[in-house]
């Protein structure tokens, strides 16, 4: 919904229309819900502009007002329908594919336009940020996506994290991004760290011991199962685990402010994402590099970027 949102403040919306092809504007009109009033009409005539009839337009409109309807009357019998029966391969695949690694729409990378955007207006408010590179930015928020993505995937499916785990190594290993599984490490340690944030020297210590034998547990199923613990395997052990427990630093906030230290980090603007979550650091006196304003918009950002993977993720249910 972001890309969509700023692919359109971005780029001239009929220029954006001209790229996309027939059946892309019809699902404009049909989708009405996940775009602009401005973006609707570019799309209108656009269409008109091709020869399609403006019955056809006018047809898609009323079913769109008969669907608004029909929406508001079901809302209720909605909440107890059943979910989509779906793999975990399947559903994966499909968000990292079409959400993540390849967002493209009428010909543009909406990777690069967001960040564009996020970079303009981000400077308005803290000049510094100006100084941030464009793909180094995409880059970052691609990475920190999919680790959201996990996170989501952590509070929604609690039995299913390995599977999951392994399975985004191997995706990103057949795309050949194995950096982008790397990089995922400095996000996943911060998810961690905001779980033990301010936790006295018992419950910290009560905290690593309850992982180290979470640890223990799952590499010895693991084995059980006949799976040679590489390196990967390990990993796909240790990063679930340091998401385990996080529902509580999320909804507080201290995830997100430990996300937010390790993009800065990244994008060159702070020093303090290494020292975040260890005992008896005081967290008021690390280093952002950007200003409130900016921090308040980049928390903006991660959450939208988590609430749509849990959104996708709320109607779907996993095939075991």
């Amino acid at each position: 919904m972001l890309y969509l949102i700023l692919l359109t403040m971005l780029y001239d919306l009929k220029e954006v229309m001209k790229g996309n092809s027939e059946e892309q504007l019809l699902e404009i009109l049909e989708s009405r819900e996940d775009y602009r009033p401005e973006a609707i009409e570019a799309a209108k005539e656009e269409l008109k502009k091709r020869g399609v009839s403006k019955s056809k337009i006018q047809v898609i409109e009323k079913m769109n007002e008969k669907a608004d309807i029909k929406e508001k009357k079901s809302f209720v019998i909605s909440i107890f329908s059943r979910k989509q029966k779906i793999s975990l391969e399947k559903f994966c695949r499909d968000f990292y594919d079409s959400q993540i690694l390849n967002p493209v729409i009428g010909g543009v990378d909406v990777s690069l336009a967001f960040s564009e955007v996020l970079i303009k207006d981000i400077t308005v408010v803290d000049p510094s940020f100006s100084t941030v590179d464009k793909q180094k930015l995409t880059y970052e928020l691609t990475v920190m996506r999919f680790e959201l993505f996990a996170l989501a995937w952590t509070h929604n499916f609690p039995d299913k994290l390995f599977s999951q785990s392994i399975f985004t190594y191997k995706y990103l290993h057949e795309k050949r991004r194995d950096d982008i599984w790397e990089s995922m490490n400095d996000y996943n340690r911060a998810i961690k760290g905001s779980v033990t944030l301010g936790l006295s020297a018992i419950k910290y210590a009560w905290d690593m011991e309850k992982r180290a034998n979470l640890s223990e547990k799952q590499k010895k199923t693991a084995e059980n199962n006949g799976t040679t613990l590489s390196d990967y395997v390990l990993e796909s052990i240790y990063r679930p685990i340091n998401r385990r427990f996080s529902k509580k630093a999320w909804e507080t906030g201290a995830t997100i402010y430990g996300l937010g230290l390790v993009l800065c980090k990244n994008l060159g603007l702070g020093d303090g994402a290494s020292r975040f979550g260890l005992f008896g650091v005081d967290i008021s006196a690390i280093n952002f590099g950007i200003n409130p304003e900016a921090r308040f918009y980049l928390s903006k950002i991660i959450n939208d970027f988590y609430d749509e993977a849990k959104q996708s993720l709320n109607k779907v249910k996993i095939k075991n």
